[in-house]
Formats: C-alpha cells, sequence, structure tokens
C-alpha cells in the first residue's frame, strides 16, 4: 500500500489532469484502486474514518473492501470501467456500503482510469462524496410516493391533474375506469376534451366555479357535474381539486379527483319521490304531523294537523289550545298525562283518543309522541297525528254486529258456536254447552282443539277450507268422544264474514241425533226381524206342506191298500207299514213343533252366561260318545269369558256341534276335537274344529244350513241339526261361519253377542 501512495504521489506531481480532477472534487474520501486486485487498493483516512475505523492500523486489520462494499453496485462500476473507451478516462458510480457497525452509507464515486502501455485500464483514483443523507430522503420520498399511491389505488379515486403551461390533463387509471375507458386508452388529454363530456346543464356551473378557484378567490374547487361515459350514458360526479402550483400569482398546476355520485344522486332522487310520496300518502289517510320546542314553547301543525282540528290557516296552536280539543274526561286527562311524561321523563306514547274539532265534530284521531334529546336534554317532542274516525265507528259496528251474532248464538235453542280465525271460541249456545257436557266449563277464549283434542286430521282440514270460504255439512255422522263413547250427530260449519266482506272465524251447528239414529236402527232391526221371521215362516209352510203331504199320501195310499184287500196276510203287511208311516209323521211334526218353539223366542230374553261352564256341562253329556270313538279333546276356553244367549239355544248349539264331529268323524285317523274362544269388542267368538271327513263347501255351502239337507251317509242323519243351531243363532243376533275341507276336516266359528 505504500508503493502504490508513492505512486499517487508520483502521479499528483506530474499529471496536471490528475491534480484538476482531484482540486474540483469536494472529497470525503480517495482511493487508488488495483483492479485487478482490490485487495491491495489503497484509502485514504477520510474515508476510513466515514465507515467508522479510526486509523490506519485499525483498517488494516478490519477493513475489507469486498465485503464493505455493496456487490450489485461494485459490479456495475467494474462493468462501467470495462466499457470505458480510451479518451473516456473518467466513470461514476453509486456504491453503497457497510460501517463498521454494520449500518449503511452511500458515497458518489467519480474515478479517473488509469491505463497500461496497451491501453488497458488496470487501476483507478477516484474521489468519494457522501450521498447518505441524499439517499436516505430520496428513499423516504419513494416510500411515501407509494404509500400515497397505494392509498389512491386502494380507495379508488379517480385523480387528475392539469397543468395550465402545456394544457396537459393527465388522468390516472380509475378516473378512465370510471368512463369505462381501458387503462391503455386516451393518453394524454387536454381540458378542453374534458370539458366536451360535461353536460350542457352543469358546464356553466363547472366552469364559473373552476375560474373563481383558478383565481384564488375559492381555497378549493368543489361542484357536481354530470359527464358522458364511453357508452354514451351518463354519471354524475364530485369534482375537488386545488391548485397546487402558482408562478407569478397565476395559477400553473391544479389536481384533484372525481367521485362517483350516481348511485347517491339516484337515491336522493328516490327519497326526494318517496317524501313527495309520503307527504300526499299523509293527506290521503289523513296523517299529519306536530313538533313542540320544550325551551320556546312553541307548537307547530302541519297542514293535514289543521284540516282534522278544522281550524283557519292563521290559527295559531299553543300546548294548552291543542289538550283543550281532546274531549273532556278521560280522553283530555289521559293525552294530559301522557304529554308530561313525553316532556318531562321522555317517554314515547302512542294514543287513540277523541277530539272535537272547531266546528264542534267528534273525531277518534290517533296521536303518537316521541321525545328529542340534545346532549342528554329533553328539547323537542314530536309526533303524528291521524284521523281514524272511519275505522274506529267502523270497529263499533263492526263491535254491535258481533255483540247481536254472540247474543242470538248465545241464547239459540240449537247447538250453535261461533269461532274466530284461530278456531278459538268467541260464542257458544246454552244448548252446545249441554249437549257437549261443558257446562262447568269456560270455554270463551279456548282453542277448539283444546277443547276436544280427539279431532281428527281430515275435519282439521275440512275447518282450513271453510276458513277458505267452503261450506260443510252432513246430515248422518258418528262423534266418538275421548273416553269412547259415541254420539250421532248432524252439522253444518260455514264462514262468517265482517262488515269488510272479510272472513272473520267460523260458526258450526251440530244437533244429537243419537236417538233418532237409535231408533231407526231399531226399527231396522225389527226389520230384519220381520222378514226373517217370514222367511222361517214360507220355509217352515213349504217344509210342513211337503212333509206333512208325503206322509199323508203315503197313509193314504196304506189306507186304499188295506181296503181293497182285507186278508190277514195283507194286514200283517201292510200295518207295520202304516205303524212306521205313523212313526215318521209323529218325528216330523215333533221337528217341526221344535222349529216353530225356536222362532217364538226373542233376543230381549238373552241372559249373561259363563261358556266354559255350558262347554264343560255339553262335553260332560257326550263322555260315553268321546271314550267310545277314542277322541282327543282339547278345550281352551277362559273361564272369565261370557256371550249374552238363550240357556237351551246354547246347549243346543253346543250339544249339535260337539255330535256332529263325533258323529262324523272320519275312520282313517284319532278323532282331534278342538274347542277355543276369543272376544272381540261386540262378540265372544266360539270355535268348534275336527279332523273328520269335511264338506265339499263348493258344492254344498248355499244349501249348508237348509233343512232336511244331508251331507254324509250316517244313520242317524236327519237334516235338521244345522239348520236348527242357524236359526237358533240368528234369533239371539249372532252368526255362524263354516270353514271345511273333504277329509280334512271342519271348523265352525260361532258369534254371539258379549
Amino acid at each position: 500500500m505504500t508503493d502504490l501512495f508513492k505512486e499517487y504521489q508520483e502521479l499528483l506531481n506530474t499529471n496536471l489532469g490528475l491534480q484538476s480532477f482531484i482540486q474540483h472534487s469536494a472529497l470525503d474520501g480517495v482511493w487508488f484502486l488495483e483492479l485487478d486486485q482490490i485487495d491491495r487498493s489503497w484509502y485514504n483516512s477520510t474515508f476510513l474514518k466515514t465507515l467508522g475505523f479510526n486509523d490506519e492500523n485499525d483498517s488494516s486489520s478490519h477493513f475489507n473492501f469486498k465485503d464493505a462494499v455493496d456487490k450489485d453496485d461494485l459490479a456495475l462500476l467494474m462493468a462501467k470501467i470495462q466499457q470505458s473507451k480510451k479518451d473516456e478516462l473518467i466513470v461514476e458510480q453509486v456504491l453503497k456500503f457497510k460501517t463498521k457497525n454494520n449500518s449503511t452509507i452511500w458515497f458518489r464515486c467519480k474515478g479517473f482510469l488509469v491505463l497500461n502501455e496497451s491501453g488497458a485500464a488496470t487501476r483507478m483514483i477516484g474521489t468519494l462524496i457522501n450521498i447518505t443523507a441524499e439517499k436516505k430522503t430520496a428513499i423516504e420520498l419513494a416510500h411515501c410516493i407509494k404509500q400515497h399511491n397505494q392509498v389512491i389505488e386502494g380507495s379508488e379515486l379517480a385523480t387528475w391533474e392539469w397543468n395550465l403551461e402545456n394544457d396537459v390533463l393527465i388522468l390516472n387509471d380509475h378516473w378512465k375506469r370510471l368512463l369505462d375507458y381501458a387503462d391503455n386508452e386516451l393518453g394524454v388529454t387536454t381540458i378542453k376534451w374534458w370539458a366536451d363530456r360535461i353536460h350542457k346543464d352543469d358546464i356553466a356551473q363547472v366552469e364559473s366555479k373552476l375560474i373563481t378557484h383558478l383565481k384564488g378567490e375559492t381555497k378549493k374547487l368543489e361542484c357536481q357535474l354530470r359527464m358522458l361515459k364511453k357508452d354514451n350514458t351518463w354519471i354524475w360526479l364530485s369534482c375537488k381539486g386545488k391548485v397546487i402550483e402558482r408562478k407569478n400569482g397565476r395559477a400553473t398546476l391544479i389536481s384533484g379527483f372525481h367521485q362517483d355520485l350516481t348511485e347517491s344522486k339516484k337515491y336522493a332522487d328516490e327519497l326526494e319521490h318517496y317524501k313527495n310520496l309520503l307527504e300526499h300518502s299523509n293527506e290521503v289517510a289523513k296523517i299529519g304531523t306536530w313538533e313542540v320546542d320544550i325551551s320556546k314553547n312553541e307548537v307547530q301543525w302541519s297542514k293535514v294537523t289543521r284540516e282534522i282540528h278544522e281550524v283557519d290557516e292563521d290559527f295559531i296552536p299553543l300546548i294548552s289550545k291543542g289538550l283543550e280539543f281532546y274531549k273532556k274526561g278521560k280522553d283530555r286527562d289521559k293525552i294530559t298525562s301522557e304529554f308530561n311524561l313525553a316532556a318531562t321523563e321522555g317517554k314515547s306514547f302512542d294514543e287513540e283518543l277523541r277530539i272535537v274539532t272547531a266546528k264542534g265534530n267528534l273525531k277518534w284521531i290517533r296521536s303518537v309522541g316521541v321525545p328529542q334529546l340534545s346532549n342528554g336534554k329533553l328539547v323537542k317532542v314530536y309526533g303524528v297525528f291521524q284521523d281514524i274516525s272511519d275505522k274506529k265507528f267502523h270497529e263499533e259496528a263492526l263491535q254491535k254486529s258481533y255483540n247481536q251474532t254472540k247474543v242470538f248464538i248465545e241464547q239459540s235453542p240449537s247447538a250453535l258456536a261461533m269461532f274466530d280465525l284461530e278456531l278459538n271460541y268467541l260464542a257458544a249456545s246454552k244448548q252446545w254447552l249441554t249437549d257437549y257436557k261443558l257446562k262447568n266449563k269456560n270455554i270463551i277464549g279456548m282453542n277448539h282443539y283444546e277443547v276436544f283434542p280427539g279431532i281428527e286430521e281430515d275435519r282439521k282440514t275440512m275447518h282450513q277450507n271453510c276458513l277458505k270460504g267452503e261450506t260443510h255439512r252432513k246430515d248422518e255422522d258418528e262423534f266418538v268422544r275421548e273416553d269412547g263413547t259415541s254420539q250421532w250427530i248432524t252439522w253444518e260449519v260455514k264462514p262468517w264474514y265482517n262488515l269488510n266482506n272479510e272472513i272473520g272465524g267460523l260458526i258450526m251447528y251440530t244437533a244429537i241425533i243419537t236417538p233418532l239414529i237409535e231408533a231407526q236402527q231399531k226399527a231396522k232391526n225389527m226389520l230384519e226381524v220381520m222378514t226373517k221371521q217370514n222367511d222361517r215362516l214360507l220355509n217352515f209352510s213349504h217344509i210342513v206342506s211337503h212333509n206333512l203331504r208325503s206322509h199323508t199320501s203315503n197313509m193314504t195310499m196304506l189306507i186304499d191298500f188295506m181296503d181293497k184287500d182285507k186278508s190277514t196276510e195283507a194286514l200283517e203287511t201292510y200295518y207295520p207299514m202304516f205303524k212306521k208311516a205313523t212313526a215318521n209323521l209323529s218325528e216330523t211334526i215333533q221337528n217341526l213343533n221344535d222349529v216353530a218353539n225356536m222362532n217364538m223366542h226373542s233376543s230381549d230374553t238373552l241372559e249373561t252366561l259363563n261358556l266354559k261352564t255350558f262347554v264343560d256341562k255339553n262335553i260332560a253329556t257326550l263322555d260315553a260318545s268321546i271314550i267310545d270313538v277314542n277322541c282327543n279333546l282339547t278345550i281352551a276356553v277362559d273361564p272369565k269369558i261370557v256371550v249374552k244367549a238363550i240357556p237351551a239355544y246354547l246347549d243346543s248349539i253346543l250339544l249339535n256341534l260337539f255330535t256332529n264331529a263325533i258323529k262324523y268323524k272320519s275312520e282313517e285317523r284319532q278323532l282331534e276335537l278342538n274347542i277355543t274362544a276369543s272376544t272381540t269388542k261386540k262378540y265372544t267368538i266360539i270355535t268348534v274344529s275336527d279332523n273328520g271327513l269335511g264338506i265339499d263347501l263348493k258344492k254344498h255351502r248355499k244349501k249348508l244350513f237348509g233343512m232336511y239337507k244331508v251331507f254324509h251317509k250316517h244313520k242317524d242323519s236327519r237334516g235338521v241339526g244345522l239348520f236348527i243351531t242357524k236359526s237358533q243363532i240368528d234369533a239371539m243376533n249372532g252368526k255362524i261361519e263354516i270353514e271345511s275341507e273333504v277329509n280334512k276336516g271342519t271348523s265352525f266359528n260361532v258369534y254371539l253377542l258379549r
């Protein structure tokens, strides 16, 4: 480094250009760089001290040029040196260095190149000027500009700047987008281009305000205008600007921004429209306004409020005078109390009261008052004043009509009830309360479905259809109560209408016709019994006619034979035959007598009998037969089961069914006889089943219970058992069913009343 310094001294003494260069440079450091071996360079103490190295010893042991200089800046310097020409011996570059304490310093470096014999730059003598303060200021300014641009970009402000000296108008991208131009459109524009796009109705006031501000008569430019967009539609803009540069008192530069007011203008226009509409509606609806200034004790009435009070236009309202319009008594007392609470305690009110107008007319009004506070202090009470006379008189008429209808319903001898739209009771007749056992229950206000919680969904749907205007009725309908009992009723449900011809709810009419239905059922039953009796009598007459005629014809023929041949041989031949015919006639007469006696019994003589007792008794009667045929008997009858029957009939039915099972058993298998019983709500069902011969029901079902109908060959078959059994069951209002299959068995189900 000492050799370089000596050479530096020699150069200073011999090179006049170098001397001139150093003399004209304000130095914050000097260096002599070995370009090929930068570490062998020399730096003066001023430069080293600027970097925080106090002396040459300190710098020699700690300072390293390559570590201290910014590598990108050094690369730029070296590139400039390599690109320099022989006659360009001076280069310039800003270099950034790190100090000893790791802070940053910027130097503006001017270097004088030293060439070798071949003309290549091998060394450079440089002067350094500390520009750190200038650089930091530039960085901060760039940062501020960046922040400013980010704020403008983020807020989407449409900015503009007009240079009056060269008439150049600069518009940012947001401004262009505001008028639907692309960012790369327009380019440099002029104030004329801008003015040509202003609406003709706005241009005069814009020019006036702009000229006034350019002259310095206003602090800023502010106006609203319509401007033509690219698509030839108009946009409302707010224009704000300010002169930022003047020369010799004359404005040379002004900047500002535009803001889209189209939506705001639209809302303002709509607000004005609604305001006008509200004022018109208030007049139609007879709604006025009023205001009381508490501190000034001043009262203001709107036009409609004056019209409601029927006062002259020059009438001066006062608080006391306003209150005196209210009808003396509870109306005036009420409004006085409510207004005082509003004026002293800040409580709002909303009341429907009566007033007597200046012309003596009685009116119903709605008065609403709202207190207004300022800094916690009550300053005003304001509100609305509406004429509701028509509504109130209509309500009174409706109430009168409703009361009349209610009285009519309550006093009606029929079962009537009146409901609102929610099916809540409004009124009910005494007969309704009596029929539905509600005398001791206050049902007014209660919901119909709460009073009768068991109402079916289809009936609820019908109610909703009636609320839509339909009318439903039914002449006969069974109504089942919660306790399981039932009533027969005739009913009608229809809507009732208020004075506006709107559905107000439902009216229900019902009449209990249970006695009538029961009487009709009894008559029907009697008719059925009579029909059956007639059928039996007709059948009986046919039987008598057929059976007796057969026997008498047979006996007549025998007598004829005996009359013709009275010999002993003939008598011995015909007498046994005549005797048998007489016995058969006697048996037939006895059968016919049994049938006749059976038809004389009535279901009114039915008794409640224990079924198990009668089953056991009749099985005991057949014990010998059951043992004889080796019958496998199963009895499953609950001892608690009872039937309503005539004892003799029940014995006959059971005995006949049990006997038939034994009589018509199969010879191919052991007899299985099963006797069971079950119950329904109405009947006790006795089931007698066997695995005997069975009956071909396809062939014999229709004549199964006919008299003298025999389906199996058996010495004791007479064909009257099932006929008598069926007749006995019918006489007790029961029924019998059969299931049978040939060679598999038969099952009888006997239904008797419980």
